[in-house]
């Protein structure tokens, strides 16, 4: 019997549209002729169907009228269960997607039966809506690393105009501060071309442009615009290129050419693949060229962040404004590898403006000159600029503190600070003994 029962109810989950208002329909039309036949005997005695032998019409009429109005409403109240609801909740769903609200679905009637049509809909929409909650994620990244990519350099150039304005530079000061204006203007142009050829293939303006072309005379032709980059390489060209006709997008095909032919140039050193030597446990600290105030002597890098900037040693207004600053001035701080408290700085507005997705577990990267240094996030907190419990600078084990001023749309001066902690993982330990 369980059996049937199951067997049923699944025949009823597939009933289609269609068949079910014709179901509707014969049962409300079975009802109606049982409701008048029950009406005809029970008041054929009385009188009021059939009088003197005959039938009485006012009697058969008000049993007709009486019959249609309770099919007609029979039939609204069905067409309101089957169509009229889960319509208003189709329509209540789609004005939220339209609103943004990409969490939306729609789930299927509590009483289990509902038309294939609509079933099949309801479905159709939970796949669009993920779709778009997928894509609106894709968007929304895009856009944070789009800012970010565009920030840090923009960021930098006007860092070091303004250090150019300053009379103390020296010669030299202003060659490299001049160096980097330039190569972070390429990097903008690169970055912007990047950018406008995604928007392309995202466009599908490039893929649709599908030609026969020579890819032969394609790759000698990208050997030859990137030859500069390659004349510093003990590298010497030998290939033989096959007459080949491809069909495909010819600029997209140059573009893979140029970038990893570039990207080659970039780390092969006399035929090899530069690897970084593996760093030493300890390092004498006599060997290491200590930092002075304003020299660039690290980058910093936090996973789950955008967080990736120079780091400076000192504070100062300027150099926040070129990067990330190095608190210096007690004995009992110091930088990567000495065993101390690192407190670092940066704006909220720049470098550490990602520093508010830093979580628990996360990992710092430091890298310098003389190694490169993991830490571990153990927690974040939030606490007044005067507050001395922000610090404890009499640790003797190596940690970092990382800080910005909070909240961070905050413009001007904000007496609260947002603090990350970190604790070390790995890297060379400075040997002050040696």
């Amino acid at each position: 019997m369980a059996q049937f029962v199951n067997k049923l109810r699944d025949c009823m989950r597939t009933v289609n549209l269609t068949m079910l208002l014709v179901l509707n329909l014969f049962f409300i039309v079975t009802l109606n002729l049982t409701v008048a036949t029950v009406l005809v005997v029970l008041e054929a005695d009385h009188g009021f169907f059939i009088q003197d032998g005959s039938v009485s019409i006012g009697g058969a009429l008000v049993i007709l009228y009486a019959s249609c109005i309770l099919m007609a409403i029979s039939l609204v109240v069905a067409i309101r269960l089957v169509l009229i609801k889960p319509i208003k909740n189709i329509i209540q769903a789609m004005n939220r997607l339209a609103a943004g609200d990409f969490t939306v679905r729609l789930q299927p009637a509590a009483h289990g039966y509902e038309p294939t049509e609509i079933r099949e809909f309801k479905a159709a929409f939970n796949k669009a809506a993920k779709e778009l909650s997928g894509t609106e994620l894709l968007r929304k990244d895009f856009v944070n690393n789009f800012s970010h990519e565009f920030k840090t350099p923009i960021v930098s150039i006007s860092g070091f105009a303004d250090l150019l304005l300053d009379e103390d530079v020296t010669p030299e000061e202003q060659r490299e501060y001049l160096q980097i204006i330039r190569d972070e203007s390429k990097r903008l142009a690169q970055l912007s071309g990047s950018v406008l050829l995604l928007n392309r293939i995202e466009a599908q303006t490039i893929l649709t442009d599908c030609t026969d072309f020579s890819l032969d005379e394609q790759l000698r032709q990208c050997i030859l615009v990137t030859r500069q980059k390659w004349r510093d390489k003990p590298l010497q060209f030998e290939a033989e290129l096959a007459p080949c006709t491809y069909h495909g997008s010819e600029a997209l095909v140059k573009e893979i050419w140029l970038n990893l032919l570039d990207n080659a140039a970039t780390v092969i050193n006399g035929g090899t693949v530069d690897e970084p030597d593996a760093q030493p446990d300890r390092l004498p600290l006599s060997s290491v060229t200590y930092p002075s105030e304003g020299d660039r002597y690290a980058t910093i890098t936090i996973s789950g962040t955008n967080v990736d900037a120079p780091v400076y040693y000192g504070d100062t207004s300027k150099i926040l404004n070129a990067g990330v600053g190095t608190y210096k001035d007690d004995s009992r701080v110091g930088i990567p590898g000495e065993g101390k408290t690192i407190l670092l700085a940066g704006h909220n507005n720049t470098f550490f403006n990602d520093l508010q997705h830093a979580e628990a577990g996360a990992t710092v990267t430091i890298t310098t000159h003389y190694g490169v240094y993991t830490y571990e996030v153990t927690g974040t907190e939030i606490l007044d600029y005067q507050d001395e419990t922000a610090y404890d600078f009499t640790r003797t084990d190596e940690n970092l503190i990382l800080y910005t001023c909070y909240p961070f749309d905050a413009l001007g001066f904000t007496p609260n600070r947002f603090f990350v902690y970190a604790k070390y993982v790995s890297g060379p330990v400075l040997d002050a003994n040696s």
